[in-house]
């Protein structure tokens, strides 16, 4: 098995909040991807970097997705693109991708992943 670290070599500041720090994952031997190791956001305490990747591979309730899903690596990729909001523990994480608010929940091994309904004033 092999561990690879992808890390953001910039020193954390304002504008980097909640932006990939460094994500470690582990490939088996044969080149297959075994799972996210630790994830880390600037300025963030998250501890659930799987929980993240698992979110990547979800279709967010009342959406339509591709019908193959992503790959590891395309959901890697959008942990990249990501800016993670909050984390509460043990398993809830907010993030912004593309311009939307969406909540990640893991419970009893499974990850449910719905968009933030935003409120106008």
């Amino acid at each position: 098995m092999y561990v690879v670290t992808v890390a953001d070599p910039r020193a954390d500041s304002p504008a980097l909040q909640g932006k990939l720090k460094y994500l470690s994952f582990t490939v088996n031997l044969d080149g297959s991807f075994k799972g996210v190791v630790e994830a880390n956001y600037h300025g963030m305490a998250v501890n659930e970097g799987q929980l993240l990747f698992e979110a990547m591979l979800a279709c967010p309730q009342g959406e339509v997705c591709k019908a193959k899903g992503l790959t590891p690596v395309e959901a890697i990729r959008g942990m990249r693109d990501l800016t993670v909001i909050s984390f509460t523990p043990p398993a809830t994480i907010r993030y912004m991708k593309n311009g939307v608010s969406y909540v990640a929940v893991g419970a009893n091994g499974q990850v449910t992943v719905r968009r933030e309904l935003t409120r106008r004033a």
